[in-house]
């Protein structure tokens, strides 16, 4: 083990865009959903893209979900897309 040692790679960092919200297991549903919900309604945004990780993801899905719900009764079109990013260590 002494001849191998660990390189770290540069990842590109971007900025948070003005419509991802990252989920925590920490956070709050009720915020998360207030903000949402602020986007689409105040800011006039036209999409809400949620990203999350690990034990985070079931919340994400509950949050979209309610998310979808609320609005379907304005006649706004919802859909939910799940996708996942491969990480190379």
């Amino acid at each position: 083990m002494d001849r191998y040692q660990r390189v770290e790679k540069p990842r590109e960092e971007a900025p948070i865009k003005e419509n991802e919200i990252r989920i925590t297991t920490q956070g709050r549903m009720r915020n998360y959903i207030t903000y949402a919900t602020a986007l689409l309604q105040d800011k006039g945004s036209d999409e809400v893209v949620f990203k999350a990780m690990g034990r985070a993801i079931n919340k994400t899905v509950m949050i979209a979900e309610l998310i979808k719900v609320l609005f379907v009764a304005s006649a706004c079109k919802c859909y939910l897309q799940l996708g996942s990013n491969c990480l190379l260590l």
